[in-house]
This record gives C-alpha cells, structure tokens and sequence, in this order.
C-alpha cells in the first residue's frame, strides 16, 4: 500500500483581458510505501498538475490534470467542471473526473456537485457532495464536504476543509495559505 503527503505551490497566470486562466501546482511529494509481513520504504519525488479555466459573467468552466510526474505510481487523473453564478454571494458548482485511479479502496471516479457562499465581509463557505461512480457498495456512497476561507489581509487567504461519510470513502482534512500577487 502506498500512502503519499504532498506540499504544493500554485502558480496562476491570466491571459490578458481574455477570460483565460492557466496554472500549474509544483509538489514535493513524500510516499511510504508498505506490504504484509514486509518493511516500510519511502522516498521523495517532484510532481506538477497543471489546469486552464475560461471566466465570464455568468460562471467559469475548467480542466485540470494531476500527477503529471507520476511519481511512486500516482495515477494520472483527468478532471472538468463548472460553475454558475446565481447571484453575486452564491455559486453552484459541479466537476468529473473522466479517468479512473487505483486507491486502497479500489478503483475511483470522482463525481462532485456543491455550493459556495460570500456571506460577510471576508468570508467564504462551502458545502457539498462528492461519490465514486466507479465503485459499488460502502465505497460509491455519497461523501459529505465543508469548507470555509477566510481573507486574513490583503491577498493572504486561510482555507480549512473537512470530508465525512463511509469508511471506505475518503476522508480526511485540509488547511492552506494562499497568496495572490
């Protein structure tokens, strides 16, 4: 089994009044690999994802392709999704992925929908639900997620999220720190 912690920078570039975005997330990822009755063995690697998303008025529409390195074995995956704006404090959003990955709960494709919301002054929350829709039983059943950020000063964010539902799911949490220049 292999168990992977990255830490990433993220570098968006727009395109001038067009609209366009692209970026790319450059890891420095760590993996512990293990089996049954043998040692652990770990190692360090460089990984990158790279994206592009399209800004209007009414919502955006985006690509992202992760683990384009490959590094210990990672599965490339291959995501879309959109957002609507339905007013200027709450979106809705949707995403895909169209490839499958080998996880330790067997094979996965991720679907997602959910909304997000400006509420007050420099705060932003986020809730919704992602499935397998690859798998069947405990492991496709529906998993929920929230989140919120929060803008500390000028362009520094703070970002916190939280997945529950089945165990077999995927679970866990997160927090960053985001600078925009």
């Amino acid at each position: 089994m292999l168990v992977a912690h990255d830490f990433g920078v993220t570098l968006v570039q727009s395109i001038g009044d067009t609209g366009v975005s692209v970026g790319t997330t450059l890891k420095a990822v760590h993996g512990v690999t293990s089996a049954d009755g043998m040692p652990s063995t770990s190692g360090n690697a460089f990984d990158a994802d790279a994206g592009v998303m399209v800004s209007g008025r009414l919502g955006q529409v985006g690509l992202v392709v992760r683990n384009i390195g490959e590094p210990f074995q990672l599965d490339r995956k291959v995501r879309a999704g959109a957002s609507v704006h339905l007013n200027d404090r709450v979106m809705v959003a949707s995403d895909v992925e169209f490839t499958k990955a080998g996880t330790a709960s067997g094979t996965w494709r991720d679907a997602a929908i959910g909304l997000e919301a400006h509420p007050i002054g420099s705060t932003w929350i986020r809730g919704g639900v992602h499935w397998n829709t690859a798998g069947r039983g405990s492991g496709a059943a529906p998993i929920a997620a929230v989140g919120a950020s929060y803008a500390i000063r000028g362009a520094l964010t703070a970002d916190a999220q939280a997945s529950v539902g089945s165990a077999q799911g995927n679970r866990g949490w997160g927090i960053g720190l985001r600078l925009a220049f």
